[in-house]
């Protein structure tokens, strides 16, 4: 999710919207595994989810910030200098969280003793999710 790029993101926003099915485009700018160069990849998701999920509307809000502050390229995630912010950044929100879930439904995470080691965001996600 750092790697999102934010010209990208307003470049593809309203062929989403427009699109029989709705949609969001994700452009992800960067090196990639196994590639030279910077590229753009393009990840669709859905405009909202069975469960009542909305990317598109909170998507919508963080690009709607941004375009009043006039900001308008670079990182779509990013800190108050316009610098990339690092997975680190969004550890501590998201470890509380995870102890949340523990907490509340304990039979989804019985088997994980620290939640920091096992979902470490340094780890990476694919791991951790595994």
């Amino acid at each position: 999710m750092q790697m999102i790029d934010l010209f990208g993101m307003f470049k593809h926003w309203d062929a989403g919207e427009a699109a029989e099915l709705k949609h969001v485009v994700i452009p992800l700018l960067g090196r990639f595994k196994g590639e030279t160069g910077e590229n753009y990849h393009l990840l669709c998701i859905v405009d909202s989810t069975p469960r009542g999920l909305q990317p598109r509307k909170w998507i919508g809000r963080l690009l709607e910030i941004h375009r009043e502050l006039g900001i308008t390229n670079g990182h779509f995630f990013r800190d108050t200098n316009g610098l990339r912010l690092r997975a680190h950044h969004f550890e501590p929100r998201f470890f509380d969280r995870l102890e949340m879930v523990k907490m509340s439904r304990p039979q989804l995470l019985s088997s994980v003793d620290n939640i920091k080691d096992e979902f470490g965001v340094s780890r990476s996600f694919r791991r951790g999710a595994t």
